[in-house]
Formats: C-alpha cells, sequence, structure tokens
C-alpha cells in the first residue's frame, strides 16, 4: 500500500493544513533560506512556495515517505525528529540519517524522478512541509 502524503497512514484523518499565520510562514521561510537549496534564494519567491505548501503532522512510527510515495514532494522538517532507513539484505533495519528540524528531504527523487529507495519514518511527533514538486 502506498503512503503517499495525500493519504492517511493507520486509519487517521489526513492531518494537512497552508500555513496561515504571519509568523509560522517566516518561521518557514528562514529555516528554507539556512538549507543549502534555498539559502540564496530572495524571500518573496520562498514565501510564495511556503504559501503553495502543505504541513503534515506524523505521529511516532508513521511513514513520511517511502518508494511509494515518488518524488512528488520535497520535504522540510519542521520540527520533530525522523529517522532514514533501509533494510539489509539479511532484514535488518539500516538507519542511515537521522532529519532534525531544518533538514530537507527529497530533493534527489525531484531531480531524477525516481523514488527514493529508503524510508523515512517520524520517531518523534514531527511537522513536515510538503512542497509539492510543481511548484518547485
Amino acid at each position: 500500500m502506498s503512503l503517499s502524503a495525500d493519504r492517511p497512514h493507520r486509519g487517521s484523518a489526513p492531518a494537512f493544513r497552508h500555513l496561515t499565520g504571519a509568523r509560522e510562514r517566516y518561521e518557514v521561510v528562514h529555516l528554507l533560506t539556512a538549507t543549502g537549496l534555498f539559502g540564496h534564494g530572495a524571500a518573496g519567491q520562498l514565501e510564495s512556495l511556503v504559501a503553495r505548501s502543505q504541513v503534515r503532522r506524523f505521529q511516532p512510527e508513521e511513514v513520511v515517505a517511502d518508494s511509494a510515495s515518488g518524488g512528488d514532494y520535497l520535504r522540510l522538517v519542521m520540527d520533530g525528529l525522523a529517522k532514514l532507513h533501509t533494510t539489509s539484505p539479511d532484514g535488518a533495519e539500516v538507519i542511515v540519517s537521522l532529519l532534525h528540524r531544518g533538514a530537507v528531504f527529497g530533493e534527489d527523487a525531484l531531480l531524477d524522478a525516481h523514488p527514493c529507495p529508503m524510508t523515512l519514518r517520524a520517531i518523534h511527533p514531527t511537522r513536515v512541509l510538503l512542497m509539492p514538486r510543481c511548484e518547485l
């Protein structure tokens, strides 16, 4: 089953929303400018991107992205903690990286349209900004 960003996980209601408060939008623009991808972006362009993006909350152990979710979104961890992991040939979980506030995930899939062979899973309650591929 695909756990794409537009479908709820484990029977929960979708937890999407747009950023409505000026303070929250400013915080996200600040996080984006701190990344290597958007560090030189004009504030107005980033504000426009943020306005067209959505926020989703993920609970511990909930899948944020996997190979089935494809490269439809670039994801920014707004707060919380998530692990990027894969499975070894013998079935053991291999943690590749821990992603925390300000980390970006999915940029490779946006560039080559191939889904990432790894899974991004929340460890703690985590808020993620989903930036649609078509807006980048």
